[in-house]
């Protein structure tokens, strides 16, 4: 949108240019010299405000965007200690063995000697599977 000063300029630059090139006579030339070097004055004055306009602009959607990702960061924050001792599976200690602490934080052990992993750790750890089976078959399947 423009505003209503930017629209002035515009109608200003318009009529001092069509002044101008009325004149075109020899004896009115430094006139319309004049005219032309006004209208060359209140263009870079329009660009100097649509670039400030610009920059406002900007710094509004720059504002935004660290907003929501601080709220992001909040809330991913939030999630993983709300939901990273809720129990999803139980495994043997022993297929988990260097990493059964970090799993089942705050989920407990079984009395049976099984490790129960909570959902933020296995959907960490379901989704490197995954992404590492991924990138596997898709070799594969390029090299075919």
């Amino acid at each position: 949108m423009r505003s209503a000063e930017e629209v002035q300029l515009r109608k200003e630059i318009k009529q001092l240019l069509k002044e101008a090139s009325s004149l075109s006579t020899p004896s009115t030339f430094a006139q319309s010299a004049k005219l032309r070097r006004l209208a060359a004055a209140k263009e870079k004055e329009l660009l100097k405000r649509q670039e400030e306009h610009k920059k406002e602009k900007s710094w509004s959607y720059e504002l935004c965007g660290r907003a929501l990702l601080v709220s992001k960061v909040l809330l991913y924050a939030a999630l993983v200690l709300r939901f990273w001792g809720v129990p999803v599976a139980a495994v043997p200690h022993h297929l988990l063995q260097p990493f059964g602490k970090i799993l089942s934080w705050r989920a407990g052990d079984a009395v049976t000697g099984q490790i129960m992993v909570g959902m933020v750790p296995w959907l960490v750890l379901t989704s490197r599977v995954g992404k590492f089976f991924w990138q596997k078959l898709s070799k594969s399947f390029l090299n075919y």
